[in-house]
């Protein structure tokens, strides 16, 4: 298998329960960040799940490739969810691929919200896999503003692909 196509990434079920408290934190934070009517992408980390359960139920729309960010947004009556489409990973519960990144193209997003594998000493953002790598450069590119959230386990770490450098980002929740 060549590097590119290495999937040095963990089941969204064990990243779920990896520093909970902090993930649950950083999401409280970025929740300032939420208003009305607002367009919102989520991509499918375990820190965006805790963003899009903690969201209150204000009418704004989601867009996310997760399948727990969407789980966790059914029973909010004022979000309007849309998902990406795709090819669906078991391991990530999310959709990939072509499609999703067809649908991300065509999309205005006010601000997108995301996490990554780890951030080096240089600032760059780095992911487990190229499939999560170019649906969140899309997100991003979708997107008037976007959000970094990470917990103090992911500094200073790098992984198999860079997806950008703290140059592209606005903020940044630790």
């Amino acid at each position: 298998m060549s590097n590119k196509t290495k999937d040095l990434g963990s089941f969204f079920q064990t990243r779920k329960h990896i520093n909970a408290t902090a993930k649950r934190h950083i999401a409280q934070k970025a929740l300032d960040l939420l208003y009305e009517n607002a367009v919102i992408g989520l991509d499918a980390s375990s820190t965006s799940w805790y963003f899009a359960y903690l969201m209150p139920n204000i009418p704004c729309t989601v867009v996310t490739n997760s399948m727990f960010n969407i789980n966790a947004l059914v029973n909010k009556s004022n979000v309007k969810t849309i998902v990406t489409g795709g090819v669906y990973s078991a391991k990530y519960e999310a959709f990939y691929g072509p499609l999703s990144e067809y649908l991300l193209q065509r999309l205005h997003i006010n601000f997108s919200v995301f996490s990554c594998s780890g951030i080096d000493k240089n600032g760059n953002i780095w992911e487990s896999n190229e499939l999560n790598a170019s649906l969140k450069r899309k997100m991003m590119e979708a997107s008037e503003r976007a959000y970094l959230l990470i917990d103090s386990s992911k500094f200073e770490k790098t992984s198999l692909i860079q997806l950008a450098d703290l140059s592209k980002i606005n903020t940044h929740f630790f």
